[in-house]
């Protein structure tokens, strides 16, 4: 009821169904009890899981990592063969043009079947901070609104889905590791994780997962739509910005980071905007950031593996943006969290269980509805 309407609409339902006077502050004090519930169920189960499988409770790091078993720390995974690649690479490279086929040389990367693959996709997501006290008469006003951040993961393998939610990038791939661990996903699996290229996230999943091989790739989405904004800023007109957008892209498509860094780098400066070199050299800077997650996601897409973490997008959505993100909107950190807690146990099929025994399946979910 209350992810599904407004407080409001919330507040008039629970009056006709319990004859119970109900106002807006009402409503909000039990969302964001319910909501602290969950997440001090969902860290209790996390630091529980920790502790049985051998990691600190409160790092998240393996408390000997010598005695952890082999299927986590040196996964034996089963890759995609060599010889199946090239396959992929030759069928996709018939009858195109010689800036649309597939370097041969991208048959000597691993890459791992779907089937067998873990995804784990991890955004965040702000909405506006309520002020803790209105602005004060004379004082200056601020630059810009803050944001509560809310980090969203959704974990796919095979058809079975999960998504949870909550503060701090750190925190949150901590019980990313401890709902994997619960759910058997490490054992022999290759985990692949899709970010937008952050730096806290990157780091966060290698202090956390730094014990063990997985892989990082650099959303499809959020490549292109960096050289999109960056372009913009470069190119004098939306002509020339659409032309050399439509070259890099292509460059970025099949994994040709090195020409696509030539490329900007040989624009003719009379088609650059002033300033326009200050950007040139940001976009070639989170290339490089990222030069180790930018794979050739044509021969990804050949090879029926994912290039986007649009699954975390859409449970953005979901679990945040409708319901938080309208016009004149503004949340408390507590009371934002919460409610994005509520709405993802029902994401998980989780509520009815929840309603009736405060407890939490914490398992991989084959009836998600919305985000799969």
């Amino acid at each position: 009821m209350l992810v599904d309407c407004s407080m409001r609409s919330s507040a008039d339902k629970i009056e006709r169904l319990l004859h119970y006077r109900c106002n807006s502050r009402t409503l909000d004090d039990w969302s964001e009890q319910e909501g602290r519930t969950i997440i001090d169920t969902i860290q209790l189960l996390s630091r529980e899981i920790l502790k049985e499988n051998e990691f600190d409770e409160d790092t998240g790091l393996p408390v000997d990592i010598s005695t952890l078993e082999d299927e986590l720390k040196n996964p034996d995974i089963a890759s995609i063969s060599p010889e199946k690649v090239l396959k992929a690479i030759v069928k996709h490279n018939e009858n195109r043009p010689d800036d649309e086929k597939i370097s041969e040389e991208w048959a000597n990367t691993r890459y791992f079947s779907a089937s067998e693959g873990v995804n784990i996709s991890i955004d965040d997501v702000g909405v506006t901070e309520q002020k803790s006290t209105g602005r004060q008469k004379g004082s200056p006003p601020k630059d810009k609104k803050k944001r509560v951040e809310n980090t969203v993961v959704h974990i796919q393998q095979g058809f079975g889905t999960y998504v949870f939610t909550g503060l701090g990038m750190l925190s949150v791939v901590k019980t990313t590791l401890a709902f994997s661990l619960a759910n058997n996903l490490l054992e022999n699996h290759m985990v692949t994780f899709f970010v937008d290229g952050a730096p806290n996230i990157r780091n966060s999943i290698q202090s956390i997962f730094g014990f063990r091989p997985y892989e990082v790739v650099l959303d499809w989405h959020h490549l292109d739509r960096k050289c999109a904004q960056r372009l913009s800023q470069i190119m004098k007109g939306i002509k020339l910005r659409n032309e050399a957008y439509k070259s890099l892209v292509k460059f970025l498509w099949y994994g040709e980071l090195d020409k696509a860094i030539e490329f900007l780098r040989n624009i003719p400066e009379d088609k650059i905007k002033h300033g326009g070199l200050e950007h040139i050299e940001k976009l070639i800077d989170y290339f490089e950031r990222n030069r180790n997650n930018i794979p050739c996601y044509s021969l990804r897409k050949e090879l029926g593996l994912r290039n986007s973490s649009n699954r975390v997008e859409k449970s953005n959505d979901l679990i945040v943006a409708e319901r938080q993100k309208n016009r004149g909107m503004s949340w408390s950190r507590a009371g934002s969290t919460a409610l994005a807690n509520i709405t993802a146990m029902r994401l998980n099929g989780e509520s009815s269980a929840w309603n009736y025994t405060k407890q939490l399946r914490f398992s991989l979910n084959y009836y998600m509805q919305n985000v799969a």
